[in-house]
């Protein structure tokens, strides 16, 4: 059989080009992106992908990603009229440029197109470093992730099957927290802006609110390391006000490990890094059932 060779690209607005030209026929494109995969053929190594037709070998080499998603429809990602895929907020991504990505089943992330992300642009917010997205299927914030994540942080997203009020979704009127754990250090840490939901007589976050959140991410260590243990005493000092609408930074860190008895400690600081509150706590590990 004769192979006829053709060459695309594909920019970072999702746009196919042969010859210069836009290909923006709807038959052309799902046939395109349903016979595309990676170029095996040792031939032309420097366009990555390749879609095959017939006779007809068509060579693609993206400016970015392969898959560029266009628009939202019904919790779907659409890169052309008719093919997409499922949109969940937990597989978008930023880059070290701040460009937002989805997972794809082609070139393992898909890039977002500048018009969707206006569309998000309501939904995103900062989380410290990184972002979150507010889902209006989940009704929750789900923080988004940088594109090249180190082995040794390992993200805690609130579980859809936990009522804890600090890190469950199945609590409705729970804080629905993120954790990003440090293997390397057993350090848990997460941001969050206290609401009038956790204010106090004087107009402030509630001292039993911040306790929470001490107690939250000295907990999270404990998840980290795989260990399960109530907490068995906690000391708290609050330094000065824990303020309302003003983002704080909750860090826990483990201390000491004796038998069963592990010893963490935690604070909370504000935008400026001042220390509102901090705290000591023991923890006592489950005994192993025999």
């Amino acid at each position: 059989m004769h192979i006829r060779e053709y060459f695309y690209s594909i920019n970072c607005r999702g746009d196919i080009i042969h010859d210069s030209c836009i290909i923006d026929d709807p038959v052309f494109l799902n046939h395109f992106y349903k016979n595309m995969q990676l170029n095996s053929t040792n031939r032309h190594v420097d366009y990555r992908y390749l879609s095959i037709c017939g006779n007809e070998y068509l060579f693609i080499k993206p400016e970015d990603t392969p898959i560029v998603f266009r628009y939202l429809s019904n919790n779907k990602l659409f890169y052309t009229q008719d093919l997409s895929i499922e949109f969940n907020p937990r597989d978008l991504r930023f880059n070290d440029d701040g460009i937002l990505y989805h997972k794809s089943h082609i070139g393992l992330y898909g890039r977002i197109h500048p018009q969707l992300i206006m569309q998000f642009s309501d939904q995103i917010i900062p989380w410290g470093p990184y972002y979150q997205f507010y889902s209006d299927k989940i009704l929750t914030y789900t923080v988004i992730l940088p594109l090249h994540l180190p082995e040794y942080n390992i993200i805690m997203h609130p579980k859809f099957d936990n009522n804890c009020f600090g890190c469950g979704i199945g609590n409705s009127q729970g804080l629905r927290l993120t954790f990003i754990y440090d293997s390397l250090l057993n350090i848990a840490e997460s941001w969050y802006v206290p609401t009038e939901r956790e204010m106090g007589a004087l107009g402030i976050m509630h001292g039993g609110f911040v306790s929470l959140l001490l107690d939250e991410a000295m907990g999270k260590v404990l998840s980290g390391l795989g260990i399960k243990a109530p907490t068995a005493q906690l000391n708290v000092r609050f330094n000065k006000p824990t303020m309302l609408h003003k983002p704080i930074h909750i860090v826990g860190k483990l201390s000491e490990i004796s038998g069963r008895k592990h010893s963490l400690k935690a604070t909370i600081m504000d935008e400026k890094g001042n220390i509102t509150a901090e705290a000591e706590a023991l923890f006592i590990k489950i005994k192993d059932k025999i």
